[in-house]
């Protein structure tokens, strides 16, 4: 009978205890819940906050909004497809080319006349620096930033896998070192543009204007350059196959 009653009595230790494990694992998966759903809803909160943001008069406001939307990319993987489409399609809306904005350079205009980006348009040169940071995680696979007015803009750096530049205009910009790996370029302006050290691995650049272009140890390997005209293009020491 005593050893009866002493393994009941382990028994019900036993299942006390894991009665009291299940319940604190509940207590904490329940406030862990509630703790996510703060989280989601402040995050909520805070993006919707940048569509204000990034409709402003005022510059300094939509650089605010650019940079709170970088934040939030870089803190919820949730949301950072979002956030890299939305920067494209900034530069797609308020750099169209050919330029049809009031006050833009027009397009026939000498690239001397032109101010670089980050001075005629500091929020969309941010825009595009925050979309090249943030591409080093590809998602989406696929975007489109095409016929886009980038003269002389200042891609240091940046990456840029598989985007759609198709059309657009690079002229004078400053791409170098980029990571432009698979990226589309067919029928893009790239004029006098600083390539030197870039990865052009796979690029597609089909009918591309590249005169004056410097590639310098650019990496060409398996790029398309079909009908491109390459005139006075420094391609030396670009790594080919």
């Amino acid at each position: 009978m005593n050893n009866v009653r002493t393994r009941l009595l382990q028994a019900v230790g036993g299942a006390v205890v894991l009665f009291g494990a299940y319940a604190t694992w509940r207590q904490v998966r329940v406030s862990q819940d509630g703790l996510n759903a703060t989280r989601d809803g402040q995050v909520a909160d805070r993006f919707s906050r940048t569509v204000d943001q990034l409709g402003s008069d005022k510059m300094d406001v939509r650089i605010g909004g650019i940079h709170a939307r970088w934040r939030i990319a870089d803190h919820s993987v949730r949301d950072h497809e979002a956030v890299v489409s939305i920067m494209a399609a900034c530069l797609r809306t308020h750099l169209p080319w050919p330029p049809r904005e009031p006050g833009s350079p027009a397009a026939e205009v000498s690239i001397n006349s032109v101010w670089p980006l980050e001075t005629r348009a500091a929020d969309a040169q941010t825009a595009l620096t925050c979309l090249g940071v943030l591409r080093r995680e590809p998602c989406p696979d696929w975007l489109n930033v095409s016929l886009t007015d980038l003269r002389r803009a200042d891609c240091d750096g940046l990456w840029l896998l598989g985007v759609n530049l198709d059309g657009a205009c690079l002229e004078a910009a400053g791409v170098y070192p980029a990571n432009l790996s698979k990226a589309s370029l067919i029928a893009a302006n790239l004029r006098h543009a600083e390539l030197g050290t870039s990865i052009l691995h796979q690029v597609r650049c089909i009918e591309a204007d590249l005169r004056g272009a410097r590639l310098v140890k650019a990496d060409v390997r398996e790029a398309d350059f079909s009908r491109a005209d390459l005139r006075e293009a420094n391609l030396r020491k670009a790594t080919r196959p």
